[in-house]
């Protein structure tokens, strides 16, 4: 089965959730990308992880947050990284 751009953000967007869909210039791969979040639980993580967001500069904000995520590349040992995977469950 294969979902439209659009039909893809519909059905995140009816299971409550929402979607950022970033063009080629805003990601670092070199495609477009779209990134689904709760809204609820993504504020939850990054207010937990405040501390280290302003240690190294990152937004706050799960908007800003998603837009430099998608920016920019992140190596292994990134110390980012171990946010990044709780906010996109994989940690």
């Amino acid at each position: 089965m294969s979902l439209s751009l659009h039909e893809y953000v519909s059905m995140i967007e009816s299971a409550g959730n929402k979607a950022i869909v970033l063009n080629t210039d805003e990601c670092c791969i070199g495609s477009w990308a779209v990134f689904a979040y709760s809204p609820k639980g993504l504020t939850e993580i990054l207010r937990e992880s405040g501390p280290l967001l302003l240690k190294r500069g990152w937004p706050a904000g799960p908007v800003d947050f998603i837009k430099k995520l998608a920016a920019e590349w992140l190596d292994q040992d990134n110390a980012m990284l171990p946010v990044v995977r709780r906010a996109f469950g994989d940690g």
